[in-house]
């Protein structure tokens, strides 16, 4: 039977107004405390009297009930005047179904002892489809009889798992002795069978009056070698030919260590200045560093600001190898790039379009700094 909705607190209500013996809805003065339909539930209209109707009901929406089944439980369909008592009841088919489970024995995985009303699964119903794989632990499974037992089955033919003695384990095996030197014997023996196995590259021999087995490694030398039986990639042994393209990502380069150097500054002719920081790497032929003057010199105004790299640059004269900073104290800073003017200098182009120093027209004087910093492809 299926299930049925019920509540604890639904006073007894009346009929709105009157119905035949037909209709599938109606009004009550309030439905307050009432099922709702989570599941069907039985309402009896008149109770007691000689129109007492059960029906089934499917829900209900404020003071409005929608119904299923019109008389229920062994009642008859009547019409009902307006003012009819209306009561949430439960039906004798639901009292008989409960009374036949609290009172039955149980059947199939299910059963109850003599006398007693719990249900428990019954013995011998966990078989093997009930049971979910991996469920079966280890401290599920019944206790070992003794020490020195293995679980398995020496009987010929399926049956239960045996409880296996070490004996009887060494008997079906057929151990011809348990002598560990007899073993060491047996199976170098069989190693002996693989003497030749390999080729250029693994070679086994074996002298089977000594016992005796050799396996010789074969290494070109040049990239991998043997030093006291150890295997391993010889120095200076991986040349480009085994990197794959790609292989090296940036972490695997090693960090070369800040190198200081002393660049020259000039506009036509050399310009004394306190080189406050001049530091560069290296890391295979990519240069980079950065420059701080602080000029104590004169330059000579109209003329291109020029100043050294560390290390001579592939790249052709007037290749952008930085940025720079100039700053011509009291009058103005220009921002700009570093140019090659040559493989070991630079020049400056500054935001006004022009080469610093000859355009914009001034000359480096005490006071002044010169910044540039640069990264580029050595030669």
């Amino acid at each position: 039977m299926a299930r049925e909705e019920f509540a604890g607190a639904a006073p007894r209500t009346t009929l709105a107004s009157g119905i035949d013996n037909t209709a599938l809805s109606f009004n009550v003065a309030s439905g307050t405390g009432y099922p709702t339909g989570t599941h069907p539930f039985v309402l009896t209209i008149d109770r007691g009297t000689p129109t007492e109707e059960k029906v089934l009901a499917a829900s209900r929406s404020g003071n409005t009930f929608t119904i299923t089944t019109r008389g229920y439980d062994g009642t008859v369909a009547q019409a009902h005047d307006a003012g009819a008592y209306v009561e949430h009841t439960v039906s004798a088919a639901k009292l008989d179904e409960l009374d036949g489970y609290v009172n039955s024995a149980g059947t199939g995985d299910v059963t109850s002892p003599s006398g007693s009303k719990v249900r428990t699964i019954a013995n011998n119903a966990v078989t093997t489809g009930k049971i979910t794989d991996g469920a079966v632990t280890l401290a599920k499974m019944a206790d070992a009889a003794g020490d020195g037992l293995v679980l398995g089955r020496l009987t010929s033919g399926s049956g239960d798992w045996e409880a296996l003695t070490l004996a009887a384990l060494a008997a079906a095996l057929t151990l011809e002795s348990t002598d560990l030197s007899d073993f060491n014997e047996a199976v170098a023996d069989v190693l002996g069978a693989f003497a030749g196995f390999g080729g250029a590259g693994l070679t086994f021999t074996y002298d089977d009056a000594g016992n005796t087995l050799s396996l010789v490694v074969n290494v070109d030398g040049a990239t991998i070698e043997i030093d006291t039986d150890t295997l391993r990639v010889k120095d200076a042994g991986i040349v480009e030919a085994k990197i794959a393209d790609g292989a090296v990502s940036r972490a695997k380069v090693k960090a070369e260590a800040w190198t200081a150097f002393t660049p020259s500054l000039s506009q036509n002719g050399a310009v004394t200045a306190t080189v406050t920081h001049a530091h560069y790497e290296q890391a295979g032929k990519t240069v980079r560093g950065t420059v701080f003057f602080s000029v104590t010199g004169t330059g000579s105004a109209g003329q291109e600001i020029r100043a050294a790299l560390p290390v001579a640059a592939a790249a052709p004269v007037g290749t952008v190898v930085g940025s720079c900073i100039i700053d011509d104290t009291g009058t103005n800073a220009y921002i700009g790039v570093a140019i090659l003017q040559a493989s070991g200098t630079v020049r400056f182009a500054t935001h006004l379009g022009g080469v610093a120093g000859a355009n914009p027209n001034f000359a480096l004087a005490s006071g002044d700094f010169v910044r540039y910093n640069f990264e580029y492809e050595a030669a």
